[in-house]
């Protein structure tokens, strides 16, 4: 099975994503193309500073044109916070892990159309249950629900989370359109220790896709990454720095429960 899956993406329109959880160190793919000289790159329009650029710098004679579709790791969406790097020398090029790159879930909408007071805990739970089948049926991981005014409530089972292009951490606050889960509220307790900024407000679908990190929180699902909503990525179509350190200060958290226990 490969590291990585290719996804659609809102930074590059195309993008790599983790197939499966990846250890620091790993070697993911390798970058191929074609050796051209520094002569050849001066006089080729294609490697304008105002279009995509696949270009690796070799050394003082060569680069390595990487803009062919047999490419696959040109792919991979530029970050500022990147999860990988290059190494190798030469025609033998790869990029190779420098994170615990955990994969992420899959996310779909739905129409929010349960009773107006989901805070309440009932048996009245058909809605909840039909989303989640679409989830299912589409190969997702969970539905996330969009009331009538286009805001995100929450998941089938679960509470939404985004990370703005500010890094600012982003829930609903909590009122009769959600269910508060004990997992979120520790969250927000972490994530007031890790100093992030919290931000208890409604969000709309447009605004999630465009997000830089999102998740989900549940009981069952703890901290789940979520790469990508409605088929559009998330991010650079990896679990982001914020989310990846609360899933760790979490288990910490976790296993300190525990040693009391």
């Amino acid at each position: 099975m490969k590291l990585y899956k290719i996804k659609k993406s809102n930074i590059d329109k195309k993008g790599l994503c983790a197939a499966k959880n990846i250890k620091a160190g790993t070697k993911i793919i390798d970058y191929v193309g074609k050796l051209i000289t520094k002569k050849e790159t001066e006089i080729n329009p294609k490697f304008d500073n105002d279009k995509d650029i696949y270009l690796f710098n070799l050394n003082s004679k060569y680069d390595l044109d990487g803009d062919y579709h047999w490419n696959t790791a040109r792919l991979i969406n530029h970050s500022c916070n990147p999860n990988c790097e290059v190494e190798g020398k030469g025609l033998k090029l790869w990029i190779v892990a420098i994170n615990n790159i955990k994969k992420g879930g899959t996310v779909i909408t739905s129409p929010d159309i349960r009773w107006k007071r989901v805070d309440v805990k009932s048996v009245s739970l058909l809605p909840n249950v039909l989303a989640k089948q679409e989830a299912v049926e589409g190969s997702a991981d969970e539905t996330w629900l969009v009331n009538e005014e286009g805001y995100i409530t929450e998941g089938t089972a679960s509470n939404a989370w985004i990370v703005t292009q500010n890094n600012q951490l982003v829930t609903r606050q909590t009122d009769e359109f959600i269910l508060a889960g004990i997992t979120r509220k520790t969250i927000l307790r972490l994530a007031e220790k890790e100093g992030i900024e919290v931000l208890k407000r409604p969000f709309t679908l447009i605004e999630a896709q465009s997000a830089k990190e999102a998740f989900f929180t549940s009981s069952t699902a703890f901290i789940k990454p979520v790469v990508s909503i409605d088929n559009v990525s998330i991010g650079n179509g990896n679990s982001g720095l914020i989310t990846c350190t609360l899933i760790d200060k979490y288990f910490d958290f976790i296993e300190n429960i525990s040693e009391v226990d």
